[in-house]
């Protein structure tokens, strides 16, 4: 009885172990949130939450090929933000970079960063172009070389050596410890003739001088060269600075238009060496411009048709001559009817030629106009034609009033008419 009783248990227990050590044994799921809230983090290689770790961390002590690998994202030491691939924050300490010489690194890449710790070199060093190069100008011990103790313009050249331990040593002479020579200067170790001159100072003798104003000299090459860099109608106004380059400037009336000098044309100026174009603003109204206004605002005018220069302004008043109030000239030629001649000055005035000093006027009218005009009085010389006019006759102008009626648009061949015009 006991016996069957085991049995029974046995095969009931062996059921319940069937049915529920499978979900206990199913592919464990990561939690949906942040520990404590739901479960233990993820282990590293699949948790996608960002852990920490009280304690320090220890990569690679089985010395794999790669160490650490940060495929995405910005790496901070010292900074919880971080603002770039690896950002470096300390106020305390600073960051080493490898110390070694680059015979040692078998396969640099371009772009490699060493500390150079070879004699004499103590430097930064960067693997570019296929070759390690100094960064910078970091402070290096070379040899230096200056000029010696000896007589005017006569010295010895002198120099420091360095160690191979890099120790620099205290000054000696060189030249087989002679000075140089006469007219000779220490340079870079060597006996040479001097003085060198500096950019836009040439040696035209013993003495370095300035090249002056459309020259430049190179440093160091002792020769000036006239400059050809300017356009046409501009004048030079420096120095090359050691090229051909001398800076200019436009002359007087023509102003910078890119790289040339243009004329400033009429109605406008530019003082000498200005560039600048400027629009003149002292002509008088009823006028215009009639050319430039030689560097200053002072543009050459005229006044315009039918305007005369009084004095003052250009006036639209007669420029005949005034008598009994109208405005009188002489015709250009026999045969000119006052029509034509006065078309320039405003038109005829009917009312003077005809009422004042014409037919239906008065001979001492008449002879009042020829004396203004030409300096002689009119006699009256009959009917025969009309109007107050001049006619040639045994060589002697004759002056005519009376006959038929005067009028703008007579045409008498024999006769050159006193015109009545409006100014």
């Amino acid at each position: 009885m006991n016996i069957r009783k085991k049995g029974v248990v046995y095969f009931f227990a062996s059921v319940w172990l069937i049915l529920v050590f499978p979900f206990f044994a199913s592919a464990w799921i990561e939690p949906t949130t942040i520990p404590p809230g739901n479960n233990i983090f993820a282990p590293l290689n699949s948790s996608s939450f960002g852990q920490s770790k009280i304690g320090g961390l220890l990569l690679n002590i089985g010395k794999a090929a790669h160490g650490l690998i940060v495929r995405y994202g910005l790496v901070g030491i010292g900074t919880d933000n971080p603002q770039a691939i690896l950002d470096v924050s300390s106020t305390e300490s600073g960051v080493l970079l490898p110390r070694t010489t680059p015979d040692k690194i078998v396969s640099p890449k371009e772009g490699m960063l060493i500390f150079n710790t070879a004699e004499k070199e103590k430097r930064f060093n960067v693997f570019s172009n296929n070759s390690w190069q100094p960064v910078g100008s970091q402070n290096i011990i070379t040899v230096e070389y200056a000029n010696g103790d000896g007589g005017v313009g006569d010295a010895y050249c002198k120099k420091k050596n360095i160690t191979n331990d890099g120790i620099q040593e205290g000054w000696i002479n060189i030249n087989n410890n002679r000075p140089c020579g006469a007219t000779k200067i220490c340079e870079n170790g060597n006996c040479i003739v001097g003085p060198i001159c500096g950019i836009d100072l040439y040696r035209p003798s013993s003495s370095c001088v300035a090249v002056g104003t459309g020259y430049y000299s190179p440093n160091r090459d002792n020769f000036r060269y006239a400059c050809t860099n300017k356009p046409a109608n501009s004048t030079y106004t420096g120095s090359g600075g050691g090229t051909n380059n001398c800076p200019w400037a436009c002359n007087t009336d023509y102003y910078k238009n890119g790289t040339v000098c243009s004329p400033v044309g009429t109605g406008n100026y530019s003082p000498n060496l200005n560039n600048n174009l400027y629009a003149c603003t002292n002509k008088p109204a009823n006028s215009f411009y009639t050319g430039s206004g030689g560097g200053t605002n002072n543009c050459p005018w005229s006044c315009n048709s039918d305007y005369y220069w009084n004095g003052s302004i250009c006036d639209l008043s007669c420029r005949g001559k005034m008598v009994g109030g109208y405005c009188w000239y002489l015709a250009s030629y026999n045969g000119q009817s006052c029509n034509s001649f006065c078309a320039s000055h405003g038109g005829c005035n009917q009312n003077g030629i005809l009422n004042w000093a014409g037919t239906l006027g008065s001979q001492a009218n008449c002879n009042q106009v020829s004396m203004a005009l030409i300096g002689q009085g009119a006699p009256n010389n009959g009917t025969q034609w009309g109007g107050c006019a001049l006619h040639m006759y045994g060589q002697s102008w004759w002056f005519h009033w009376g006959g038929i009626n005067s009028t703008c648009s007579d045409t008498n061949g024999n006769m050159r008419k006193f015109c009545s015009c409006y100014h």
